[in-house]
Parts: structure tokens; C-alpha cells; sequence
């Protein structure tokens, strides 16, 4: 996974070294997502407990816990627009946008 990753950002200076382990943790809470995900594909979202009682499959929380960590860790990487945008330092006005320049006019 990780190699997918880092060649979205080959001959650009936007990942620095000092982002491997934020890559890293990326790439362990997407693999966690897809074994969560399998795992209860596999054995269904709820189990009975040996005392009877019906609860959720722990794998559910992992697999909530690792999207969230995956959009976390995914935006410090830039991986939406909108981090994509604070990672290289743009506010994303355009002057030439005959939209936004509607909106700033008096």
C-alpha cells in the first residue's frame, strides 16, 4: 500500500521525510479498515456472547476507528482537495473566476 501512496507523489517536494510516519499509520489503518471490513463481511456485525447476550462484533469498532484515522492521517498526507490545497499553500482563488469575483465586488 504504501509504495501506491508515495508514487502519487513522485517528483514533488509535498512528502518529506519527516512524513513517514504519518504514511506509515495511513497505510496500518487502511489495512486494518479492509481486515475489519472482511471480518465482518464474514461474521456479521453481531455475535452472541457466551453469557447469551447479543452485542456487536469488536471488528465493528476497529473498523469505525480506522476510517477515522484514515481521514485523518489521509489529510495531514493531502489526500482530499481540501488538504491537497493547504499542502501547497494555495487559498484556491482564482482572479480571473468570474464567480468569485461576483462574490467579492461591492
Amino acid at each position: 500500500m504504501w509504495k501506491k501512496v508515495l508514487s502519487w507523489w513522485e517528483g514533488t517536494d509535498v512528502i518529506q521525510i519527516s512524513d513517514q510516519v504519518a504514511l506509515e499509520a495511513f497505510c496500518i489503518a487502511y489495512s486494518d479498515f479492509r481486515n475489519s471490513r472482511s471480518e465482518i463481511n464474514k461474521k456479521g456485525r453481531f455475535y452472541e456472547t457466551p453469557n447469551g447476550y447479543i452485542t456487536e462484533h469488536p471488528r465493528v469498532w476497529m473498523f469505525k476507528f480506522s476510517v477515522k484515522m484514515i481521514s485523518v492521517f489521509g489529510n495531514e498526507l493531502g489526500l482530499s482537495p481540501a488538504a491537497r490545497e493547504k499542502l501547497a499553500g494555495t487559498s484556491g482563488y482564482d482572479d480571473n473566476d468570474e464567480l468569485e469575483n461576483m462574490f467579492k465586488a461591492k
